[in-house]
């Protein structure tokens, strides 16, 4: 509920602004039908490359690493609010990160899958956000600035069926611009982050039918943020229009001379396509429930399944809990005892 609020002030707070111009209205427009068309596909099938570069030493050395790169290959597929997201570790300058995380809903269970440790959830309410999905989407990517992550909830996201929904960016209306060299520049209010409000700016082609951002800028002062956005080389699936590059550059904020970044990120598109069909099975997790050492129930907040193997160590460790704890009240009842002895020794030598 907190995001569903967060998204309605945004809304409210861009509704009550100037009534734009004919350049903003034509955006509108241009806004709606984008919406349109990504609606009308009936199912996607969609994969990227996200590499990250770390360059801010504080964080840094909280990762304890002179330098930080990793690459994933995100897949995603979706039948209007079913969905299967994939993220893929290709490579990295560290030897712990997560190889493999998966994500499903069939339309009535949501599932997740870590390949790593073999563990599993279920349950039939969303997480809002799960690492088997990105929030540097391709596909959605012109509708970043209606992101829904906020400072009490940073790892929410923006989703596809979250655009796919039917009420998706009800209500907004574009404040007025400013044009220049052919583009029309928009500041918005976004979500709160470090207790501050943050600004989302936008710059896209002041005359066309499309909605096709160029750049995205999100100002947080809040956590000393600026991350620069942008999309590159647009694509299509069918009448809908979304980057097939992206490039993020995270500053801190206010801007330094020269800029000091944090981070680089680099999203290119692999592959995209409307299948013919998507099967129901896809959208279901059953051989990685087959092969999961642990299940985890969220609605009965319970394990529904722990592989023998899982289970036997889990009865060495709980017997060996229990021998620590008899070990540990021996040691606490003995010591007193240690002590009233010596004491009525020294008292006799006396």
């Amino acid at each position: 509920m907190k995001h569903v609020r967060s998204i309605v002030f945004i809304l409210s707070f861009l509704t009550y602004l100037p009534f734009a111009s004919s350049a903003e209205q034509d955006l509108q427009v241009r806004l709606e039908k984008s919406l349109n068309n990504i609606n009308s596909l009936s199912g996607v099938e969609v994969s990227w490359l996200d590499t990250l570069s770390i360059k801010d030493p504080a964080t840094l050395k909280v990762l304890k690493a002179n330098e930080f790169t990793r690459t994933f290959q995100y897949t995603y597929t979706a039948s209007g609010q079913k969905y299967h997201a994939v993220c893929e570790l290709i490579s990295g300058t560290k030897n712990n990160l997560a190889k493999q995380f998966e994500s499903t809903f069939d339309g009535k269970i949501y599932s997740t899958y870590s390949a790593d440790k073999r563990y599993m959830t279920t349950g039939s309410k969303d997480a809002k956000g799960d690492r088997g999905q990105s929030a540097n989407s391709l596909l959605i990517a012109p509708f970043l600035f209606l992101t829904r992550a906020d400072e009490d909830c940073p790892e929410c996201m923006l989703r596809f069926t979250d655009i796919n929904s039917g009420l998706f960016a009800k209500g907004l209306n574009f404040p007025p611009g400013q044009e220049a060299d052919g583009l029309l520049k928009i500041s918005m209010p976004g979500l709160p982050f470090g207790k501050q409000p943050t600004t989302w700016e936008m710059a896209i082609d002041a005359a066309g039918d499309s909605f096709t951002p160029k750049m995205f800028k999100h100002i947080c002062p809040g956590i000393k943020s600026e991350v620069v956005i942008g999309l590159l080389n647009y694509t299509n699936l069918g009448a809908y229009q979304f980057p097939s590059r992206m490039e993020i550059t995270q500053y801190s904020y206010p801007e330094t001379t020269p800029p000091t970044v944090f981070s680089t990120e680099l999203v290119v598109l692999v592959s995209a396509r409307i299948p013919d069909q998507i099967a129901d099975s896809v959208f279901r997790l059953d051989g990685e429930e087959k092969s999961a050492a642990v299940v985890w129930d969220w609605d009965q907040k319970k394990l529904g399944k722990m592989a023998p193997e899982r289970a036997k160590v889990q009865a060495i460790h709980g017997t060996a809990s229990k021998v620590l704890l008899l070990m540990i009240l021996f040691t606490t009842l003995l010591i007193p005892i240690a002590i009233m002895v010596v004491k009525k020794f020294a008292s006799r030598e006396k």
